[in-house]
């Protein structure tokens, strides 16, 4: 796999496990089917303006899905500023989704921090999280969380919570800064294999992928697009504008 300079990967380790603050989880609607189709736009569209919108989220509500946990305040030795942990996610209004057993997740750093930096999946209801690592002293730029192949997939419908925490201060977990997010696995459709099938490239792939809402083949695949063909003028804007058209433009500009 080619990476990009900008993008750490954070690989499964046996004694990973950590303590992490769990918040409760109510549950959610599950989606309806609906047909999802692929979006047909030039490889060089004139003007960003012009083009449909890329992504095309599910219109169902449910709770908040992006929050700081209660110690934000836990680092004293300026590791958190304002923005310095931002969760690539679609909506802080709603889980985003995947069809994958076993999506990527991505985070952005604006900055490289002292505090190691710790990663929890955990399915809504169960005590035992489904998967920790941590990374240390993690650098700046767009992190790529990976789950490993011996790690069970996600259930189909399932609802998980994934967070991620700057562990500031060991002996006081509560007291470190927690940012958390929820993801939904939901079935795929014929009309959405279909489309995938008839796709030509990975690009064509992202676009299928963000039309039917499903944020995170969306971004795995643009941001795997940009990382391999950095001088590819489509990929690039759609990989900004996907990031864009959901609230990341400080993350789409770096």
């Amino acid at each position: 796999m080619t990476i990009s300079k900008t993008t750490k990967i954070i690989a499964a380790g046996a004694g990973s496990m950590l303590f992490v603050q769990l918040f409760g989880l109510t549950p959610l609607q599950k989606p309806a089917e609906r047909l999802f189709g692929a979006i047909t736009l030039p490889a060089a569209q004139a003007s960003t303006s012009a083009r449909p919108k890329l992504f095309v989220p599910n219109s169902r509500r449910g709770r908040p899905a992006q929050s700081v946990g209660a110690g934000s305040r836990g680092c004293e030795h300026g590791d958190l500023v304002p923005n310095t942990v931002k969760l690539l996610i679609p909506s802080e209004e709603v889980a985003g989704q995947t069809s994958y057993g076993r999506p990527q997740f991505f985070l952005h750093l604006s900055k490289s921090v002292s505090a190691p930096l710790k990663f929890t999946l955990i399915e809504d209801g169960v005590n035992e999280p489904l998967y920790e690592t941590q990374i240390d002293a993690p650098p700046s730029g767009i992190v790529k969380i990976e789950i490993p192949k011996d790690v069970p997939e996600l259930a189909t419908n399932g609802i998980y919570k994934w967070s991620v925490s700057l562990v500031c201060n060991v002996k006081r977990p509560s007291a470190n800064p927690l940012f958390y997010s929820w993801v939904e696995r939901v079935p795929t459709t014929p009309e959405l294999e279909q489309a995938i099938s008839a796709a030509q490239t990975d690009l064509d792939r992202a676009r299928v992928y963000a039309s039917a809402g499903l944020w995170y083949e969306a971004l795995a695949l643009l941001h795997e697009a940009q990382a391999t063909h950095p001088e590819d003028p489509a990929i690039q804007a759609d990989f900004q504008t996907l990031l864009s058209e959901v609230g990341l433009t400080e993350v789409a500009r770096r």
